[in-house]
């Protein structure tokens, strides 16, 4: 399963399934890419079936990105799997014990994303204070498709 889908086309595909189409540049700023690497991998999806490239409409010098429905299905299905197996690594715990977790990990993951690691420890709160109503997800529940 993860030889058909790497790492990083995983990450792009989530975030293609999530805001849909959209260019190489929104892409790379979205994950904290360089864009010449999202091009890349952009490239080794499309050669899958797993992404397409179009010219933008507005920009003829840009690309815009979309997933494919056999790039869906395998992001899916890759999700899926992780779901699994983090529902066996955690089968022994209470829900309570999950829920807590799951707000920790959320909570984990919104600082990690807000670090800038070229501005202090400040700038990076005031990041987190302004994302604090974004929408929080249970680490265990399905992820919604467009």
């Amino acid at each position: 399963m993860f030889q058909q889908m790497d790492r990083a086309a995983y990450l792009i595909a989530r975030t293609l399934d999530d805001g849909g189409p959209t260019s190489v540049n929104e892409l790379a700023q979205v994950l904290s890419l360089d864009g010449s690497t999202v091009t890349r991998q952009v490239a080794s999806m499309e050669a899958r079936g797993q992404a397409t490239r179009k010219i933008h409409p507005d920009d003829g010098r840009a690309w815009v990105i979309g997933l494919t429905p056999a790039g869906r299905k395998t992001m899916q299905a890759i999700s899926a799997l992780r779901r699994e197996r983090l529902a066996e690594w955690v089968a022994g715990w209470t829900p309570a014990e999950v829920d807590t977790f799951g707000e920790l990990l959320q909570r984990f993951n919104v600082s990690l994303a807000n670090t800038d690691p070229s501005s202090g420890p400040s700038q990076s709160a005031d990041r987190q204070k302004n994302r604090r109503g974004e929408h929080r997800q249970s680490v265990l529940s399905p992820r919604r498709s467009r």
